[in-house]
C-alpha cells in the first residue's frame, strides 16, 4: 500500500466519522479492538457479481483495522480485484503455495504480493491465469495469515466448486451479494453444510448490493444489510475507492461491524494446512 494514500484514506474516514450516524455508529463499534478475521465474499445467486463489495470492503478493513490485511483473488482466469485494486500486475499467489521459504519466513510472503496495490494483494501470475486449485488455496492463505492476520477471499462467479468449498471452510464470517429484489435465503439456516452451521452463529451476512433499508427490516432472519452498488471512479480507470457520502461510507461501516463481530465472539477456524 502506498503510505500517502493509506493516510488520505485513514484521514477521510475520520472525518466523515463526525456526521451523526457514523458518530454514534463509532460508539457502539470500536474496530480497533477487533480480532484477526478471514471474511470470504460469495455471490448468493447467479447474477450478482462480488468483487466491488470485496474491494471496498478490503479499503475499510485496512483503513481501520489494527492489524495487516490482504485481500485474495480467488478468481485465478478474470482477477477482477487487480483492475479495483490498481494492482501493478505483480502477484503469483500459486508461488506462494509452493514456496518452501514462505513457510519458514514470514518476511517472503511479500515477494509473492502485489504490495503495489491499494491493498496488498494475492491474485495469480498476471502471464499464466488459471483456476486455482483448493489446495493451492489453502497453503496460500496458511502462510498469508501469518504475515497478515486479516484477509478478505473474493470468490465471485466461475470459480470451481471444490476451491469455493476451502474458502468457506477458512472464514470467520462468509459475505453473499445478492440483488435486493430477489434475497430469499430460508434454505441458509437449514440443513449441517458449513454455510448453514456459519449463519446459526451469525457468521454469514446477506449484503444486499443496491437495496434500501426496507429488505433489511423485513428479513425475519436479521442478516440482511444494505450496500450501495459504488461507482469504480478511482484513480485509475476502473479502481474503487472509500465512498465519500457518509451514508454510503456507514453501510460499508455497518457492515464491517457485524463481520467483525463473529470474530470477536467464536474465533477463528482451523485454518492450518491439511495433508
Amino acid at each position: 500500500m502506498r503510505t500517502g494514500q493509506r493516510q488520505s484514506r485513514q484521514g477521510r474516514w475520520r472525518g466523515v466519522r463526525s456526521t451523526g450516524r457514523l458518530a454514534r455508529l463509532q460508539r457502539e463499534f470500536d474496530p480497533t479492538a477487533q480480532l484477526p478475521l478471514t471474511v470470504v465474499v460469495l455471490p448468493l445467486d447467479s447474477r450478482t457479481t462480488t468483487s466491488s463489495v470485496t474491494a471496498t470492503l478490503a479499503l475499510l478493513m485496512q483503513a481501520t483495522l489494527p492489524h495487516p490485511v490482504v485481500a485474495v483473488d480467488a478468481d485465478g482466469m478474470s482477477q477482477p480485484l487487480r483492475k479495483l485494486l490498481s494492482s501493478s500486475g505483480a502477484g503469483d499467489l500459486i508461488g506462494l503455495a509452493a514456496s518452501h521459504d514462505a513457510s519458514l519466513k514470514r518476511a517472503r510472503v511479500i515477494d509473492y504480493l502485489d504490495m503495489a496495490a491499494d491493498v496488498p494483494l494475492a491474485t495469480c501470475w498476471l502471464d499464466g491465469p488459471g483456476a486455482i486449485p483448493p489446495d493451492s488455496l489453502r497453503s496460500a492463505a496458511w502462510k498469508l495469515k501469518r504475515r497478515f492476520p486479516s484477509m478478505i477471499v473474493d470468490v465471485p462467479r466461475g470459480v470451481p466448486k471444490s476451491t469455493i468449498a476451502v474458502a468457506t471452510a477458512l472464514a470467520t464470517h462468509i459475505l453473499l451479494v445478492g440483488d435486493p429484489d430477489d434475497l430469499g435465503h430460508g434454505w441458509l439456516h437449514e440443513g449441517k453444510s458449513i454455510l448453514a452451521r456459519s449463519a446459526r452463529r451469525n457468521a454469514v451476512t446477506i449484503a444486499a448490493l443496491g437495496g434500501t433499508d426496507a429488505v433489511r427490516t423485513q428479513c425475519a432472519h436479521g442478516d440482511i444489510v444494505p450496500v450501495p452498488q459504488l461507482q469504480s471512479t478511482g484513480y485509475r480507470t476502473g479502481s474503487v475507492e472509500l465512498p465519500d457520502d457518509p451514508d454510503d461510507l456507514l453501510a460499508y461501516a455497518v457492515l464491517l461491524r457485524r463481520v467483525c463481530a463473529s470474530a470477536t465472539v467464536d474465533g477463528q477456524p482451523d485454518d492450518s494446512p491439511r495433508g
